[in-house]
């Protein structure tokens, strides 16, 4: 349980915050306001690094893919 959260303070300090009520309504806060709050994204055309870790890899071939999400037969089930 999180019994107390420690916060910057208005002059580069800390502090610590530990009645229950305002630790609930500070972390309700965070991830209502900071957690989901709407962030910058980057495409991935514009970085380099993700578009190389995205792209296709060639020694995958699709087909070894095709009847993944198909139903297995009873044999198969049989044999498992």
């Amino acid at each position: 349980m999180l019994d107390h959260v420690i916060l910057p303070d208005n002059d580069g300090g800390l502090f610590v915050l530990d009645h229950p009520q305002e630790v609930k309504d500070e972390v309700l806060r965070y991830f209502r306001d900071e957690w989901h709050a709407p962030r910058r994204l980057q495409p991935l055309e514009e970085n380099p690094f993700w578009e190389a870790k995205y792209r296709p890899r060639e020694d995958i071939d699709e087909a070894w893919f095709q009847e993944i999400m198909a139903i297995p037969s009873d044999k198969e089930l049989e044999k498992a």
